[in-house]
């Protein structure tokens, strides 16, 4: 069967974010930026599993620029409760320990067919402030590179990673290398009709259609990249 999957990623608060995830036509809701308080985790859980849905969480980490002791997370994955989506488990793999340990990053695989195969799905949210701050960039890169690693090494199971990556492709060398190097697949891109790029997603104060149906965003920095395996399952 096929599953529907959605990124989320819009202003507003983690509850307004929340509350739409049973409201939406998917199987599967991928959220970014989300600054959930780690006080208010379990009342979001119960919550969505009342109304059929179940949620994992990325790790725990501090979520304020103003103080040490405001923890939450950053990024979710919801699921309808009729499919057993589980997190992966450390495979000691460094790479996946610091992107969990980053609290930017979760990774869940749903089995497939009669079990015997998965396909693994994961959302990455970037760090926001790259163009004044070198090191940001630098974390940024890491984390990114990281992430679609393991896309490209997955070669059997289709894997979709979504991400926030709070950079264009033009603006990232990991990203650029990985694309033109046809190690990972822009799934919009690889959609798009004629020579026009994909629409932009992003614009202070939101991206809306303009009265001639033109995004009036500046840049695109939201992505769903998957293997060859994910990008032959996209419909």
């Amino acid at each position: 069967s096929l599953l529907h999957a959605r990124l989320l990623n819009i202003r507003g608060g983690a509850r307004v974010k929340l509350e739409l995830i049973p409201q939406m036509d998917a199987d599967i809701v991928l959220v970014t930026e989300l600054d959930l308080a780690e006080h208010a985790v379990f009342d979001v859980q119960t919550t969505l599993r009342q109304a059929g849905w179940d949620i994992h969480f990325g790790c725990p980490v501090n979520i304020s620029k103003d103080s040490a002791k405001f923890h939450g997370r950053r990024v979710a994955i919801a699921f309808r409760d009729v499919y057993d989506l589980q997190v992966t488990d450390d495979d000691g793999d460094p790479d996946r320990d610091m992107l969990w340990k980053s609290g930017r990053w979760v990774e869940v695989f749903a089995p497939t067919g009669g079990g015997d195969t998965s396909a693994f799905f994961c959302v990455t949210y970037g760090y926001a402030g790259q163009a004044n701050l070198s090191t940001t960039r630098a974390a940024n890169e890491r984390l990114l590179a990281a992430a679609l690693a393991r896309v490209s090494c997955c070669n059997d199971s289709p894997y979709f990673a979504t991400m926030d990556a709070n950079t264009s492709i033009d603006g990232s060398d990991v990203l650029t290398s990985m694309v033109s190097a046809s190690l990972v697949i822009d799934v919009l891109a690889d959609r798009a009709l004629g020579p026009a790029p994909p629409p932009p997603t992003f614009q202070r104060g939101g991206v809306n259609d303009d009265e001639e149906g033109v995004d009036s965003g500046t840049s695109r920095i939201d992505y769903v990249f998957a293997n060859y395996a994910g990008n032959a399952c996209v419909r």
